[in-house]
């Protein structure tokens, strides 16, 4: 089965639409919460099944220093998980998070340069 670009447009959209106001969770591996970006309203734009998160870069808020971000995860600003598992990495990685240091230290200032959505 195969979805014609303009579903994929249409249902990006629609994730767009719910994650306005939301938030970018910064995960360890099992899973604890390292940092958190809040997303703008609109948080983005779509245009060939990607969603571009807007307002980037952004600092994130640092709940847990010397753990290393292993996933990202998307909040609806209702608290609600939207989707989990999505990769981060540094800048040249092509990640889905492109984040300024994966292991937050105190006194760090974690920076995320982009956030990018992609529906194959």
């Amino acid at each position: 089965m195969a979805y014609t670009a303009t579903e994929k447009n249409d249902a990006m959209t629609g994730r767009r639409d719910r994650l306005n106001d939301g938030t970018l969770r910064l995960l360890g591996a099992g899973g604890e919460l390292v940092a958190t970006v809040a997303l703008s309203n609109p948080c983005g734009t779509v245009t060939g099944s990607s969603l571009t998160f807007s307002g980037f870069p952004k600092s994130a808020t640092i709940l847990l220093t010397g753990t290393a971000i292993a996933s990202a995860a998307l909040r609806r600003s209702s608290a609600v998980d939207s989707s989990t598992g999505h990769t981060v990495g540094l800048s040249g990685s092509g990640a889905q998070v492109i984040l300024s240091k994966l292991t937050p230290a105190v006194g760090d200032t974690l920076s995320v340069s982009s956030l990018t959505l992609t529906d194959a």
